[in-house]
């Protein structure tokens, strides 16, 4: 991302102390730097990653000629049926939305068959054709890992979207899209390995050091109670911004890693309105006079784990502003999380009820060193 030293004045922003806005008009400016160029870079995913990766090559082999290739009025009676696998129980239906049709090749978790589950493929049809539009490969348990295949000719045209952001477009593939269907899931992977980065969607669990910051700021008492150590000096500087010179200072940090995020690594994002489809819509670009939009902030910050940030949350009218320390991380499910935490009142929030606490409005962002207790 690109980085630039914070230059707004108190009258923008009410929650920033003039003494804040000295402190940071001295940091030097930031030469240009762009993480989306590294993550794009190809990569594969190891033998032991593909034999784990839950695929019902059988049950689509089984019921092709019933649902995929058949006329859509015969499809379109198709009954729902059930088939055990090696990779749980799995769901064959099919669902009308005007004039379109979805097929469901669904994964079972905790009794039910969500649009979202690992392994889930759903292969929406033309009802006055039916002829395959597209493909969606669920990657991940909270859907927002997948690769989209859609028909262009006798090619197919593959999105690859990672933490609901569409990290590659329009990738070309010359293969039909319907020889997909027939093969394993390592005939996607290996059609792909040149062209992706398939790690981004089966991250590494962590980083430690975030996982241990999360643990130390979790263990801190809340409200005004006296702090001490390393995280107090942390905590402190986030909720009084004119003290970050300080805390950097006694970290032995330079000013200029206090640095605002005003670009985003990619351009576009999933709409996730419905989880069948696979559309795209542009991420709320970062302003001058007022950063980013609620809506960005899933989008900046997936790829940053291992990082640090302190967010100052600019709410609607009646809601007091926030000083948040945000921590990406990776679940032991491969899910990309944000782990944010109030520096006023030292309190945990997950991002849906930070939006219901504050209404948030917009926010700036910047990056801080990140420091194990």
């Amino acid at each position: 991302m690109i980085l630039r030293s914070f230059r707004y004045t108190y009258t923008a922003f009410k929650f920033i102390t003039a003494a804040a806005v000295l402190l940071l008009a001295a940091v030097a400016q930031l030469a240009a730097q762009s993480s989306s160029a590294q993550l794009i870079l190809p990569a594969a995913l190891s033998s032991a990653q593909l034999q784990a990766f839950p695929d019902a090559l059988a049950v689509r082999s089984e019921f092709l000629s019933q649902v995929v290739t058949a006329t859509p009025s015969l499809a379109l009676r198709f009954r729902p049926v059930y088939r055990n696998t090696a990779h749980g129980r799995i769901r064959v239906s099919v669902e009308r939305e005007g004039d379109k049709f979805f097929v469901l090749f669904q994964y079972e978790r905790d009794g039910e068959y969500p649009y979202a589950a690992k392994g889930n493929i759903i292969i929406q049809r033309a009802v006055s054709t039916g002829y395959i539009e597209n493909i969606k490969w669920v990657l991940s348990d909270d859907g927002r890992n997948y690769v989209s295949l859609s028909a262009r000719n006798e090619r197919t045209l593959v999105d690859y979207v990672v933490a609901g952001v569409v990290v590659n477009r329009a990738v070309s593939v010359n293969v039909m899209i319907y020889y997909f269907l027939l093969q394993p899931f390592s005939h996607l992977h290996s059609s792909l390995q040149r062209a992706i980065n398939w790690k981004l969607a089966f991250p590494p669990t962590g980083p430690d050091s975030s996982l241990s910051l999360m643990e130390g700021l979790r263990a801190l008492p809340r409200g005004t109670a006296a702090l001490s150590g390393a995280l107090a000096e942390l905590v402190h500087a986030a909720a009084n911004p004119e003290r970050l010179g300080a805390y950097l200072q006694k970290t032995g940090r330079p000013l200029s890693e206090f640095a605002e995020l005003v670009q985003l690594p990619f351009a576009q994002q999933a709409d996730p309105s419905d989880p069948r489809v696979h559309a795209v819509q542009a991420i709320p670009v970062w302003m001058a006079d007022s950063g980013f939009s609620l809506a960005a902030l899933p989008a900046v910050l997936p790829f940053e784990t291992g990082r640090l940030f302190l967010a100052l949350v600019n709410c609607k009218e009646g809601h007091p502003s926030r000083n948040l320390l945000l921590l990406p991380w990776v679940a032991e499910n491969g899910e990309y999380r944000l782990f944010c935490y109030d520096a006023v009142s030292r309190t945990e929030f997950t991002v849906e009820e930070l939006i219901e606490a504050c209404a948030i409005n917009q926010l700036r962002l910047f990056s801080l060193p990140l420091l194990t207790p």
